[in-house]
């Protein structure tokens, strides 16, 4: 075969590979349509000999390495330089490369024999790119990941914040985008380029899973400043047929050092396959001791001092000593009270005087006349036609003689206070009552007048005539009575 040259130094000293005529004192050129690698030096060199020229590459396709080992030169050049073409480009006329360290010259990444110039913010610096060979031809080498710096806030002298942007591809190579990035301030963003925060992650799916493989152990754990945090805690043992998972919020003494101060428990009640239950518990801490508090049950009931709630809401247990109120119900105006009691409803509603003004007593005769005026019935809810039939009065009509005892839900449907009767009652019992006494005073006087008719023998005509009006002041007594009595 025909004998080639391959090497050459010159009597300069200058070694070249590939060329005949080696600027820098080791160079090396590549074969058309190959690639090669390059060592250069930069030191004192004429306009259009800078050393950060890529290797001769006479298709421009492909990948070429470049390796600049520097031993001068201004500005931000670094010692080692190793990188290949930069393909993905987030805006036209960004550095056509990825490098692990070098220069980005005036004209936006191409390097030429002008002074250096600034870079500015959004400006990509350049970054490490993962390639790999995609087919078999010789420009088949694409990245499938980089590393990036990129300036994210002003540039001035030996000031230079930088975030570093890391992106992926599942797909093709111009599927390449942004997947995570540290700020300049060191926050971390994950599926946004904006973290505001330490840690922000955005996605449109599960965004954080953590697994331990141990039970009954710590799985997350977010710290404070001044030592609290808040824990999520596997309680599981091993084998266990039930499962216990737990947010703890922790804080910490000084003795025996950190403690629970409130506890978010999740459990579950049942394994079997499509009749998996469970419930979920609220703990707080009072004295040292970290108890239970509220619950929603399995079935959706709520229990507030009661682990086994029955009713959808379920206040107290039997644990609460007789006497004491479950329930307090508070607005501007004043408190109800709830206290359990063997007689009565146990409702206790805010009427002292000094939470009231603008005092009016009721008049009898006029709360009587309004009671007269209600008309109460037995009904069924429509939405529950077969339910036992209720007592009580329509609203509507109530709300004609008083609207004050009616008020309109967020739904618009009326409802009554059924308890605001009261006071109408009282005092229209009270006149009642007065009228009694009143007809039954006077039936008295007159029957005392009648016996004395009757004893000094008086005309038969008077004793006939009070005889009748008396008889007419016990049908009013007996009509009075029938009407209390049907009330």
């Amino acid at each position: 075969g025909s004998v080639s040259e391959k090497m050459r130094i010159t009597s300069a000293g200058k070694v070249g590979i590939g060329t005949a005529t080696p600027v820098f004192p080791f160079q090396t050129v590549a074969s058309p349509g190959g690639s090669g690698a390059g060592l250069f030096y930069d030191g004192v060199l004429p306009p259009g000999n800078q050393p950060f020229t890529s290797v001769t590459h006479a298709t421009g396709a492909g990948y070429s390495g470049v390796l600049n080992i520097l031993t001068g030169g201004g500005d931000t050049r670094g010692a080692i330089h190793a990188g290949v073409a930069q393909q993905y480009a987030e805006t036209p006329g960004e550095p056509l490369y990825y490098a692990l360290i070098g220069q980005r010259m005036n004209n936006n990444g191409y390097w030429n024999s002008a002074a250096p110039g600034a870079v500015a913010n959004g400006d990509y610096l350049p970054g490490i790119g993962f390639a790999g060979q995609t087919n078999s031809s010789s420009d088949g080498m694409s990245i499938g990941a980089s590393i990036q710096g990129r300036v994210d806030g002003a540039v001035s002298t030996n000031v230079l914040p930088t975030a570093i942007v890391f992106r992926t591809t599942a797909t093709s190579l111009a599927a390449q985008t942004e997947k995570m990035r540290i700020t300049s301030g060191g926050n971390v963003g994950i599926g946004t380029s904006t973290a505001s925060n330490r840690l922000t992650v955005v996605g449109p799916y599960t965004v954080l899973n953590v697994t331990s493989v141990n039970s009954t152990s710590q799985v997350a754990r977010f710290n404070g400043n001044t030592n609290p945090s808040i824990t999520l805690f596997n309680n599981t043992p091993f084998g266990s047929t039930t499962d216990d998972f737990r947010i703890r919020f922790r804080a910490y003494n000084d003795n025996p050092g950190e403690v629970d101060i409130a506890v978010i428990t999740s459990g579950q009640t049942a394994r079997n396959v499509g009749a998996h239950a469970g419930y979920l518990a609220f703990s707080t801490t009072s004295a040292g001791a970290t108890d239970e508090r509220m619950r929603i049950s399995e079935t959706g009931n709520v229990g507030i001092g009661n682990l086994a709630p029955s009713k959808l809401l379920h206040v107290g247990s039997a644990s609460v000593g007789a006497g004491l109120a479950v329930a307090n119900f508070q607005n501007t105006n004043g408190t109800c009270t709830i206290t359990p009691a063997s007689s009565g409803s146990g409702i206790a509603c805010s009427s002292d005087e000094r939470l009231k003004e603008n005092f009016q007593d009721v008049s009898g005769s006029f709360a009587l006349d309004r009671i007269l005026q209600l008309q109460a019935v037995t009904y069924n809810f429509k939405t529950s036609p077969d339910d036992n039939r209720r007592t009580g009065y329509k609203a509507q009509e109530v709300q004609k003689i008083a609207p004050e005892f009616v008020r309109e839900n967020e739904d618009g449907y009326l409802q009554v206070y059924y308890d605001a009767f009261i006071p109408w009652i009282t005092e229209a019992i009270k006149t009642l009552s007065n009228d009694l006494r009143g007809i039954k005073a006077e039936n008295a006087a007159q029957a005392r007048q009648i016996a004395s008719v009757a004893t000094s023998k008086a005309d038969k005509t008077e004793v006939d005539q009070l005889k009748q009006e008396n008889a007419a002041l016990k049908a009013r007594l007996d009509q009075i009575e029938k009407m209390l009595k049907s009330k």
